[in-house]
């Protein structure tokens, strides 16, 4: 049975399973390979390419202080380094090269903030502010101490901050970025409240919910005025995971993958894709060519590829530590933890290469990249790990 197993593990273009049972060719250059060469600060979008033209490499892009240079002085809902760096993503708008970040959450921070990167401008601007953490929920569905609540936003309205995962996502058909919300942050909290009382919102707002936000400070978008939310749906959303295909939005699950079904704004069901053996945090990205939905998950250890038709074509191993993916101008896919490695596989040959960097960002944070990790053009990738850096934009090396 086995040797009929690893038979029928052959090239996608025969329409057999590539990689499944079959453990990945992995190649990794010593550090020397790539020249050693520390990343150089650049401020603007022509000053990074210029550094990377020849060899290939890192270039810190736009402010060296990050989103910390346009955050508030009002800590009290906590860092703002935690909108994030506190399990957050991105949403991206391609044409318009601008990436789009909310976040916070859990004991981090109640700060739900819009904020947003202009690649080629290397310019940061921050869309909104906090809103006031005006209502309550449940602590937890079983409260622990009677009558504890967490303060929220109105979350009829607004979100409430949480780690977004991978669950941020800009729909270019409507122009729009939308958030996938777990239970919003309980960094504060009150005792003693009266089930009464009328700041409490009903149990459904406490626990995971879907918003659309308008990123444009000028128009009008999907009936949306300019940088406003509107709440859409209350779809359960642990460890969120979106990706786009052609004009409809997926959503993975711990365990599922599925299709968003619409009735006019509101998300109202999920149709179901696939059903998976997972828990944990990763990331999903449609490839277009193969017409495959890669998922990342298991907390950043396997990587699956899926058809459209919930057949399982690829699996393997992550070779690096990463929970994140974009495809080079080869389609390869391309993995960055965050730090000093990028993993390139060719799922055609079941390979992977892995670039160790002797100097690459500092500092940084392993792991907690989901979709910071962009391309941007001809393969120029823009990815970014730590709130107190520009981000960094990536060339591989020419001779690889």
């Amino acid at each position: 049975m086995k040797k009929i197993f690893l038979a029928i593990v052959l090239l996608l273009s025969t329409g057999a399973l590539i990689g499944i049972g079959k453990a990945p060719s992995i190649s990794t250059p010593t550090q020397g390979d790539m020249g050693g060469k520390s990343p150089e600060a650049g401020n603007s979008y022509e000053d990074c390419l210029a550094v990377v033209a020849e060899k290939g490499g890192w270039c810190e892009l736009g402010n060296k202080y990050g989103l910390l240079s346009i955050a508030s002085n009002d800590q009290s809902l906590g860092p703002a380094k935690d909108t994030l760096e506190a399990w957050g993503g991105a949403a991206y708008d391609a044409d318009s090269k601008t990436m789009y970040f909310t976040g916070g959450g859990h004991g981090d921070s109640a700060d739900n903030s819009v904020y947003s990167f202009d690649i080629k401008k290397a310019e940061w601007t921050r869309l909104t502010h906090p809103s006031p953490l005006s209502h309550l929920v449940k602590r937890y569905e079983n409260l622990a101490v009677k009558g504890q609540y967490s303060k929220t936003p109105d979350l009829t309205q607004y979100p409430g901050a949480a780690h977004s995962y991978d669950g941020l996502v800009f729909r270019p058909e409507t122009k729009t970025m939308y958030y996938f919300s777990m239970r919003p942050a309980n960094k504060f909290t009150v005792d003693n409240i009266e089930p009464t009382d009328s700041r409490i919102l009903a149990n459904s707002y406490g626990r995971s919910g879907q918003y659309e936000f308008n990123p444009s400070a000028t128009e009008f978008r999907h009936n949306l005025a300019p940088l406003s939310w509107r709440y859409v749906g209350s779809i359960p959303a642990m460890y969120p995971k979106t990706a786009m295909v052609n004009h409809d939005m997926y959503l993975g699950l711990s365990g599922q993958i599925g299709k968003l079904v619409f009735n006019g704004d509101e998300i109202v069901n999920t149709k179901l894709l696939v059903r998976y053996a997972s828990w944990g945090d990763g990331s999903m990205k449609y490839d277009a060519k193969r017409r495959v939905l890669w998922l990342i998950h298991d907390s950043g250890k396997v990587l699956l590829g899926y058809s459209l038709e919930g057949e399982l074509l690829f699996s393997t191993k992550l070779a690096a530590a990463g929970k994140s993916i974009v495809f080079d101008s080869d389609n390869n896919l391309l993995v960055w933890d965050g730090c000093n490695s990028v993993a390139s596989y060719n799922p055609e040959k079941n390979k992977w290469l892995v670039e160790n960097w002797k100097n690459m960002v500092s500092p940084c944070l392993r792991g907690r990249v989901y979709s910071k990790w962009v391309h941007v053009e001809n393969d120029i990738f823009v990815g970014l790990s730590k709130a107190s850096t520009g981000l960094w934009l990536y060339r591989k090396p020419r001779n690889k």
